[in-house]
């Protein structure tokens, strides 16, 4: 049976620009390498999306993003607007992805999530999420 969401989210078979500008602006990026790259890699997503979105105050407040790959959807791009947090959309956004990947065959589902990321980790955890393994990321300049 299909989630149905607390919030009023839009679902999208693929990632918009609009979709990328509300996540930009969520996560306040101004790199114009990253601005130029980031849209470019969306859109050679190889696999079937599920992109979600809700809009307030006339902007994308949130985002989602589910990629099926065979019988498993990966959760990225969960974001919410910091004045919109702690109201259930987050909840909503990640509950639409795992019911409309379900519907397309998904069987499991996976995220990343930073380890001191708290309130997430309480989110994930709730919905089933278990932890897996740790990784970590290094940057070099070149």
């Amino acid at each position: 049976q299909p989630y149905e969401p607390h919030h009023p989210l839009k679902i999208e078979d693929t990632v918009s620009s609009e979709w990328i500008e509300g996540l930009f602006r969520m996560k306040e990026v101004n790199n114009s390498n990253h601005r130029r790259v980031v849209p470019q890699m969306y859109s050679a997503i190889p696999m079937r999306e599920i992109a979600v979105s809700l809009r307030a105050e006339n902007r994308i407040s949130a985002t989602g993003l589910g990629i099926i790959d065979r019988d498993y959807v990966g959760i990225y791009a969960i974001h919410v607007d910091q004045k919109l947090r702690r109201m259930g959309i987050a909840r909503d956004v990640v509950s639409t992805i795992l019911s409309r990947g379900a519907q397309k065959g998904a069987m499991s589902a996976y995220l990343q999530v930073v380890a001191d990321n708290h309130p997430a980790k309480s989110l994930y955890r709730s919905l089933g999420f278990t932890d897996s393994y740790r990784c970590w990321f290094r940057v070099k300049e070149v």
